[in-house]
């Protein structure tokens, strides 16, 4: 049985930070805008629990990719160090 890489890589990792970060940083900037070009009458339960819910679906695709993508990454690293010796 071969053994396989961890798909949560520091590189990994740290393009989760980012995504995260984007992903929070999008949020608060509409609030913000919203506060400023609606009012503070625009920023109801309603949108406070939507928009958030939105985003964490997006943010669970974005964190469902970023795995994938390090997973292949780290794979095709192990494939590429096979046979090499040092």
């Amino acid at each position: 049985m071969a053994i396989r890489p961890k798909a949560w890589s520091k590189e990994s990792r740290s393009v989760l930070l980012k995504w995260t970060a984007g992903i929070v940083l999008f949020f608060l900037v509409g609030l913000v805008v919203d506060y400023i070009t609606e009012g503070p009458e625009r920023i109801t339960a309603a949108y406070l629990t939507a928009r958030p819910l939105t985003l964490a679906f997006f943010w669970l695709i974005g964190a469902m990719f970023i795995w994938r993508w390090g997973y292949i990454r780290a794979l095709r690293r192990q494939n590429d160090s096979n046979g090499v010796e040092k």
